[in-house]
Order: structure tokens, then C-alpha cells, then sequence
């Protein structure tokens, strides 16, 4: 009974993982983290935390947000497979990047996971 339950957990942690969001807060000092590492297919979700509007503007031209007032959201799906620049329109000093991979990183913990497997 143990194992099947837990066979079932994973499962429900593996599912959750296929369908993966980061989320990115917009503050007063710029984008945290700054740095993202999602997988292809993922979606990021930036926050804006700050009292005043903010933009999410790809270097490249690819995608734009429009301004983001505070309290509200930008969300956009990464459907290739590279590293995405962007900046704040009205702050430049405000800038991050989405690193898209086409295979998850396998965490550290996976090892114990597989071990319940053997």
C-alpha cells in the first residue's frame, strides 16, 4: 500500500512538472529573479510589485507586454528553444533573461526517486 501511494505522488509531482510556471516579480529594483531556466513549452509569469507601470519588452522585438500597472500580470509561453533578453521600456537598467531548454535538468533529488523504482 506504501509503494503505490507513493508511485502515485510522484506521478502527481511529474505531471505538475510537465506543465511548468515561473514566476518573475517586477520591483523597484528590477525583474527577481533575473534569470530564469524554464523548458520548452513552459510559461513565465511576471508580477507587477511595484507602485508604478513597467513593461516586459523582448530585446529581440519578439514579444512586448504593454505596460503593467501594479498588481497586474504578463504571462507568455516559450515555444523555442534559446536565450530570451528582455528589458523595462521605461527602465533599461531593469533587464532578465528566459533560458528555454528542450530537456528538463533532472533535479538531484530524481536520484532518490528512481531509487523507490528498483
Amino acid at each position: 500500500m506504501y509503494r503505490a501511494a507513493t508511485i502515485l505522488s510522484v506521478l502527481a509531482v511529474l505531471a505538475a512538472a510537465a506543465f511548468a510556471r515561473t514566476d518573475v516579480s517586477i520591483t523597484s529594483s528590477g525583474f527577481v529573479p533575473a534569470k530564469v531556466f524554464i523548458q520548452l513549452n513552459d510559461d513565465v509569469r511576471w508580477t507587477n510589485n511595484d507602485v508604478i507601470v513597467h513593461t516586459v519588452t523582448s530585446d529581440t522585438g519578439v514579444w512586448n507586454s504593454g505596460d503593467i500597472g501594479p498588481g497586474q500580470k504578463f504571462e507568455r509561453v516559450f515555444s523555442t528553444v534559446g536565450g530570451f533578453k528582455y528589458h523595462c521600456t521605461y527602465h533599461p537598467t531593469f533587464t532578465g533573461t528566459v533560458n528555454v531548454a528542450n530537456s528538463p535538468v533532472e533535479p538531484a533529488s530524481m536520484g532518490r526517486v528512481k531509487a523507490l523504482f528498483r
